[in-house]
C-alpha cells in the first residue's frame, strides 16, 4: 500500500519542508535531511520527484543501530531534464518481515539540488508456489487426522452405549411368545 510522508509512522530529521502540489503532499528539502519509516513486506518503492535540480536519494534498509560508516544499499539519482513523478524501486526480494527504511538526502547545497518525496509504496509478493502446496498439503494431513480421531471417538461412544443397553436372551424366536 501507499504510505504518505504526513503519515504517522514516518520519522523525520533535519529540514524538511511540507507542500502540497494539487491534492498530494510532499516532503521537500535542500540540505542532507532524513526520513525513517518501519514497513512489513517484500518489495519497497518511493514516489519521488525527478527535475532539473534534483539530488541523490541514499537508501539503507535494515540498517544496523548507530552504524553511520555503512554504505547506502540503494543511490538514486533524481537528476532528469523534465520534472515528472516517478515511481523508483528500492529493495525487492525481501523476506516478509518487518524492515527498516532510513533515506537520507544526498544534495548539493552549492548546485541547488533539492528532494521532493510524496510518499513510499510497499508491496507483498503472494506466496511461492510450492510453499503454498505444501501448506495445503499440511492442512489436508491435519484435517484427515482431525476427521478420522472424530470417528474413532464416534465408534467407540457407540460400543459403550451397547455395552449398557440390556441384552435379550439368546434362546429361541425373540417373536415367539409363551402361551
Amino acid at each position: 500500500g501507499f504510505t504518505s510522508v504526513t503519515a504517522p509512522g514516518i520519522a523525520t530529521q533535519g529540514d524538511w519542508i511540507l507542500s502540497t502540489v494539487g491534492t498530494v503532499p510532499y516532503a521537500r528539502t535542500t540540505t542532507d535531511a532524513a526520513i525513517a519509516f518501519e514497513f512489513v513486506g517484500t518489495n519497497l518503492f518511493v514516489q519521488a520527484l525527478t527535475s532539473p535540480d534534483g539530488g541523490r536519494l541514499l537508501a539503507w534498509i535494515d540498517p544496523p543501530a548507530g552504524d553511520e560508516s555503512l554504505a547506502p544499499d540503494v543511490v538514486v539519482d533524481l537528476n532528469d531534464l523534465q520534472a515528472e513523478d516517478t515511481t523508483i524501486q528500492l529493495a525487492s526480494g525481501l523476506p516478509a518481515a518487518r524492515h527498516r527504511l532510513v533515506l537520507s538526502a544526498g544534495n548539493d547545497e552549492a548546485r541547488g539540488q533539492r528532494i521532493s518525496i510524496s510518499g513510499f509504496i510497499v508491496t507483498r509478493h503472494p506466496t511461492p508456489e510450492p510453499v503454498a502446496r505444501l501448506a495445503a498439503l499440511v492442512f489436508l494431513a491435519l484435517a484427515t487426522a482431525a476427521l478420522t480421531e472424530r470417528a474413532l471417538a464416534s465408534v467407540n461412544a457407540i460400543r459403550e452405549r451397547e455395552q449398557q443397553r440390556p441384552r435379550r436372551q439368546s434362546s429361541g424366536h425373540p417373536r415367539v411368545f409363551s402361551r
